[in-house]
């Protein structure tokens, strides 16, 4: 069915091993330079971690296939790939921060968003919810000004950008 070497071993088998070698050799070559820049984190849960795997091998491939595509892009770099996985991760999360409702309680973070969502003109720390409720300090008012910084449902009376509790 094969012909025999000279050995006495058929030459598939032959060819089949050194297939599975290269194989190996360049499974280890693309675990090395994914885990360069990675996004696993430290889990029990194996769908996670199949999940963080996937991302990471993801993001290699688009890098890439960008390369290929663009292969002048940010070339005087040397963390090209850094920048690329930077970038990616700016424009998937951009739309959601405009998107946002609320801002966040710290305030280099509700800095960032409002730059983002072109707040600019008019921005405060109060944010406006859909639903009314009473506000906490005067309690006949039903408002739908929240302080960012607590959360708490405040009328314009009791607020100037925050609450007059959180800016104690």
């Amino acid at each position: 069915m094969h012909s025999d070497c000279e050995d006495g071993s058929s030459s598939s088998s032959v060819d089949s091993e050194a297939d599975t070698e290269e194989a190996s050799e360049s499974t280890e070559d693309a675990s090395e330079v994914v885990a360069t820049y990675s996004c696993r984190r430290r889990t029990n849960r194996w769908p996670l971690a199949l999940f963080h795997n996937l991302v990471d091998i993801s993001h290699y491939n688009a890098y890439v296939l960008w390369t290929s595509i663009e292969p002048s892009w940010q070339q005087q770099k040397p963390y090209r790939r850094r920048r690329f996985i930077e970038e990616v991760g700016e424009m998937l999360v951009t739309p959601h921060i405009k998107k946002r409702g609320r801002l966040p309680r710290s305030s280099a973070a509700a800095t960032m968003v409002s730059d983002l969502q072109g707040a600019a003109a008019g921005s405060s720390l109060i944010s406006e919810q859909k639903s009314r409720r009473q506000c906490r300090f005067c309690m006949d008012r039903r408002v739908c000004r929240t302080c960012c910084k607590c959360g708490k449902f405040i009328c314009k009376d009791h607020s100037l950008s925050i609450c007059s509790p959180c800016s104690t």
